[in-house]
């Protein structure tokens, strides 16, 4: 796996994972995230949270939405890299409007590529339920290595 990272590019790599069926491996199997759309500006994550991320108050806990936004910016400034070239979260602003209930699932969340820079990138996202409420919005910072 180590050399097809280093010969392919993010968007390759992240075509393979968006066409292959099953679980698929990292956090975003343990949350249940599941790769929706691929294109070269843009990544779409759903996920259906159950009870298992209820906070207190009877909604999905905002750390699943952070999550589900991590992985979909990151995952749109990746189908933007080269070949050998990784990236790491810097920072991560996360905005929430309203809150995920699980009668309004599946959520889905896009991810978009603001600016690529050579050791940066910026990028936007948001979650939305499936009234198509926006529930959180978010912006990263992330170094390209």
């Amino acid at each position: 796996m180590a050399n097809q990272l280093s010969t392919t590019t993010g968007y390759e790599q992240l075509s393979v994972v968006f066409e292959t069926p099953g679980p698929h491996l990292g956090l975003g199997y343990h949350l249940d995230f599941r790769p929706a759309l691929i294109e070269p500006d843009r990544i779409v994550f759903e996920s259906r949270p159950d009870a298992r991320f209820l906070n207190l108050a009877g909604s999905v806990h905002g750390g699943y939405a952070a999550a589900l936004l991590d992985t979909v910016m990151g995952c749109a400034v990746h189908a933007r890299l080269g070949a050998g070239q990784g990236y790491a979260t810097l920072d991560l602003r996360v905005s929430y409007y309203r809150p995920i209930m699980l009668e309004h699932a599946p959520i889905r969340a896009e991810g978009r590529v603001a600016h690529l820079g050579r050791r940066y990138a910026f990028a936007e996202g948001e979650v939305r339920d499936a009234t198509g409420q926006v529930c959180a919005a978010a912006t990263a910072t992330l170094h390209i290595a």
